[in-house]
Parts: structure tokens; sequence; C-alpha cells
């Protein structure tokens, strides 16, 4: 039987960070020993006032924010893919694991609780490692996506959230 646990994504314009909520299905929360959840980071970032497309792909690895179109972006603090580890509690490993991403997630800019701006992070599933078998119990699985930045972007942290299902079996 399958264990299913959501993870809860919030996200910034130059910072992203996953984190897990647990949810009981399949076995239960004894399947395994921990879930440990390295943020992803887009890095600071400084637009040349052009449409511009930022990518972190993911998919055999770690990986580095680049820009996919559009016009030159300042990097400041190097964006860097995130990571989701899975420890289970088999030293022989051998478990299944999958990782669900939503098609899209929005993120906003807040000023005094209004939204004053948003852009979307896009293509997580096709720009992550979306599977994979544990090694002695243990598996690191890479997560990136896409971020367009419009003309106009307005400066500041912009934040997010989603649901993306980790299935181990």
């Amino acid at each position: 039987m399958a264990l299913k646990k959501a993870l809860a994504l919030t996200a910034a314009a130059g910072a992203m960070a996953l984190s897990i909520l647990l949810w009981p299905g399949g076995q239960g929360l004894l399947a395994f020993d921990a879930v440990y959840v390295q943020p992803m980071s887009f890095g600071r970032i400084i637009p040349t006032g052009t449409s511009e497309t930022l990518e972190i792909d993911a998919r055999t690895g770690y990986a580095q924010a680049t820009v996919v179109s559009g016009g030159t972006v300042t990097f400041l603090n190097n964006g860097y893919s995130g990571m989701i580890r899975v420890m289970t509690n088999s030293t022989a490993g051998g478990e299944n694991v999958t990782v669900n991403f939503p098609s899209s997630a929005g993120l906003y800019l807040y000023d005094g609780g209004t939204i004053v701006d948003s852009m979307r992070l896009y293509f997580m599933q096709e720009r992550s490692m979306t599977s994979g078998v544990t090694v002695y119990g243990n598996l690191d699985l890479y997560y990136g996506g896409r971020l367009d930045l419009k003309v106009g972007q307005r400066a500041g942290t912009y934040t997010g959230s989603v649901n993306v299902n980790l299935v181990i079996n």
C-alpha cells in the first residue's frame, strides 16, 4: 500500500522554500523515518527591464538557475535547485518514491495584506526528478521549475503555496 504525503510550497521571487505537511494515508506515518526538504532559490534577481524566463532544470540532479529567454539577469545569490531527501526505515532499500508537482503555482507580492503584483512558477514536474528507488533506505530527489518575469515586475518577495504529493511504495 502506498504512503502519501503532502508538501506545501512557499515561494518568493528570490527564494523558494518547500516545507512538508504530513497527512496519514496508506500505511500511516511509520513507513519512513523522515523527509528533509532543502529550499530551492532563484537567488536575488535584478531584471533588465525586458520580459525574462528563468529556469532551474533539476531533472538529472543538482542545478543552478539560468536565463532561458529574454534579457540578461544578474543573480547576486546564485539560484539553485531544491532537494527532497526521503529516509525510510528500510536498511535494504528498494522502495519506489514518486513526487507529483502541480502544473503551476501562483506567487504574490503583498503590501499591507493586499496583493499588488503576481507571477507564476511553471514546469515543476518537467524540471524535477520525479521518481527514484531508495538505496539503503535513502533517496535524494532534486526539484526545479521555470519563473517568468514580466516587464515592470515589482521588486519584493513573492509568496505562494501549492500541494505536492510524495508517494512511497
